[in-house]
């Protein structure tokens, strides 16, 4: 977007000021908590541009949470972009992409993400052939390097993760 240069009432000084657009993303079912939760780094949001047909990772001055159902991504530059929410490193929803070369009077190009696709993926952790009853397993996201989340096994060492839709490696602990 254009830098816009104004007088904002200092004598003598002159300010750029960077004109930024937004996505306005709603979340659907996914929870925004107003307040991060310690050790539980998700929804983690990324944004995407597309150039030649490929998505890639954008830099974003601002992510803003929208009173807990939505997420407000700052971009300042025309293209094409989409934004992703991490439920956990096995769980990732997509935005529709949005074309910003289009003009838009207020800035803001409101958007949803899409469903999750994905489906339940079952661990069963054992040792020499027995079951590892209530063993801590670290999920880790291959593709991204999204933090890691530990999960704890049931009582027959059994770990379900739902709507997993992402590469993943775990590693017992």
């Amino acid at each position: 977007m254009e830098a816009s240069k104004q007088n904002l009432n200092l004598p003598g000084r002159e300010r750029s000021i960077r004109v930024l657009c937004w996505m306005v993303v709603d979340a659907g079912p996914l929870i925004l908590p107003a307040v991060p939760r310690r050790g539980e780094p998700y929804p983690i949001f990324a944004l995407q541009t597309q150039r030649d047909g490929v998505w890639t990772d954008a830099s974003a001055d601002h992510f803003i949470t929208q009173g807990g159902r939505g997420m407000a991504v700052s971009i300042a530059e025309v293209g094409v972009y989409r934004v992703q929410a991490f439920a956990a490193p096995w769980s990732v929803a997509v935005s529709m992409p949005a074309e910003t070369r289009a003009p838009d009077a207020v800035g803001q190009y409101r958007l949803s993400l899409s469903e999750t696709q994905g489906q339940p993926v079952q661990l069963d952790e054992t040792v020499d052939g027995a079951p590892l009853a209530n063993a801590p397993v670290a999920i880790i996201d291959l593709a991204r390097g999204l933090p890691s989340l530990t999960r704890v096994t049931d009582a027959i060492g059994r770990l379900v993760l739902v709507l997993a839709s992402t590469c993943l490696r775990h590693a017992s602990r």
